[in-house]
């Protein structure tokens, strides 16, 4: 686990790198990176289709933000961090982060809530705090479900049955 919480890549949202911002991800990178291994599983990184079901798994998706929303905010973190073919990319930790970041200064950007949460800082709590993204105790739960679709005793890698969604676009 890395001892501090990575900063975003260049070209990243200036939001991204508030010391506000910056400590809310430090404060709960126990939770978050454990939140990345779960999802990056089996392939040494954060595909697409896994940052979609996160979002799904999490409930962010649809009624936050949408899959078309989703895959220009890992295309745009794809970018910053070089990859040319952004469906292809798989993000190491640092991405991750910046992915959710980016995810939630947008989906708090929207007209229902900038006024309610007006502060980088205030939308990544929303994020970590009120939409569970840093609880360990969700993301229990969702290996729990993720087992249970599996007939597995123990958690599974995600992504496995959700990319199979791929009707749901």
């Amino acid at each position: 686990m890395p001892s501090s919480t990575p900063l975003p890549a260049e070209g990243a949202p200036a939001e991204l790198f508030e010391a506000g911002v910056v400590a809310m991800f430090d404060k709960y990178r126990r939770s978050l990176h454990a939140l990345y291994q779960f999802y990056a599983r089996d392939n040494g990184g954060l595909r697409q289709s896994r940052f979609i079901s996160l979002a799904r798994d999490y409930d962010l998706c649809p009624t936050f933000v949408t899959r078309k929303e989703l895959r220009g905010i890992y295309g745009a973190v794809a970018v910053a961090r070089g990859f040319d073919r952004p469906s292809g990319a798989t993000l190491d930790y640092g991405g991750f982060i910046e992915a959710l970041g980016r995810t939630a200064l947008f989906s708090l950007s929207k007209a229902a809530f900038a006024r309610l949460y007006p502060t980088p800082t205030s939308k990544v709590v929303v994020l970590l705090e009120m939409w569970s993204m840093a609880d360990p105790r969700k993301l229990a739960e969702v290996q729990q479900r993720y087992a249970e679709k599996r007939g597995d005793d123990g958690a599974v890698a995600a992504g496995h049955s959700a990319d199979s969604g791929a009707g749901r676009r």
